[in-house]
């Protein structure tokens, strides 16, 4: 059974070659590490090396900074999520307008393997990621799914719609290609 094999880790420096795996050498190795939106804005963004944003994160791992999950499927490691208090990414609430406000948590990006996909293995990460959440006493989680005719996998990094659909999540900002979604837990 899938769910026996599967479990997710709170990243740390001590899975750190396992988070290059995943966004550095797999699918998603486009460069990006995941420190978009640790940027202080995205002026730029594209004129960014792969090793500016690898040290970027490495930085961040130097600093102990845990914003997210990786999920492993029979010890190998097969997924990401990106996912820590809403407010700390501050071009985060630049792009979609938001006040602040630090109850709430951020789904910002959520990528597995395509070998992966199509198997549930997403609603299952998804799962196991919002059990951790509320286990640690989040209240409020959002999420920022793409939407639009023809997207490329490279433009759904922070998760298809049906996922968040399918665990609860509610449109709390209407918009035709990056709604807001949230789910109190």
């Amino acid at each position: 059974m899938l769910t026996q094999n599967l479990r997710i880790e709170r990243l740390s420096p001590l899975n750190r070659t396992d988070f290059f795996k995943v966004l550095g050498e797999g699918e998603f190795g486009d460069c990006c590490f995941c420190v978009f939106w640790w940027q202080p804005s995205h002026e730029g963004w594209g004129d960014r090396t792969c090793e500016q944003n690898r040290q970027f994160r490495e930085e961040l791992f130097t600093l102990n900074v845990n914003d997210g999950f990786l999920l492993y499927i029979k010890d190998v490691p097969q997924g990401w999520c990106q996912c820590g208090p809403r407010d700390q990414w501050k071009t985060l609430l630049n792009k979609y307008n938001l006040d602040p406000d630090p109850t709430v948590w951020a789904i910002t990006c959520f990528v597995l393997n395509s070998e992966m996909m199509g198997k549930g293995v997403s609603h299952l990460f998804l799962s196991e990621v919002l059990t951790v959440l509320k286990s640690q006493e989040v209240k409020k989680v959002q999420a920022y799914p793409h939407l639009g005719k023809g997207l490329k996998s490279g433009d759904v990094w922070p998760g298809p719609l049906s996922i968040y659909e399918k665990a609860g999540f509610r449109t709390i900002k209407q918009d035709e290609r990056r709604p807001v979604l949230e789910l109190s837990l």
